[in-house]
């Protein structure tokens, strides 16, 4: 059995994704409201690295994940989200990392 997933965080973090082969996120649901030390937050079930984890969401990274939902009806709504792919990468601000979502979105091409 493979331990590496015990050793780690269960949620994403700077160190997680700088560590990954893949820089990926796969959202495997939607998120759920969850009390957080400064209020409510959002939770987002997601595999990176084929490993299930927990992303908290910030403002910014709920901002980038609307892009699925553009087009729409109801585009904010975050079953748009779910089987996306989402790109991560790292960034300093002052002393803190933090983690930046960039979404893949998949341009379809009409045939003709």
């Amino acid at each position: 059995m493979d331990t590496k997933a015990f050793g780690e965080s269960a949620y994403i973090t700077p160190d997680l994704v700088k560590q990954s082969a893949t820089k990926k996120v796969y959202i495997c649901g939607t998120a759920k409201i969850v009390q957080g030390k400064y209020g409510d937050k959002l939770e987002l079930p997601v595999e990176l690295d084929s490993i299930a984890k927990i992303w908290g969401l910030n403002r910014s990274i709920v901002k980038a994940l609307h892009e699925f939902g553009q087009g729409k009806a109801n585009p904010t709504d975050d079953k748009h989200w779910v089987g996306k792919w989402v790109s991560l990468s790292v960034i300093r601000d002052g002393e803190k990392e933090l983690v930046v979502a960039t979404p893949e979105i998949v341009q379809v091409e009409s045939v003709q």
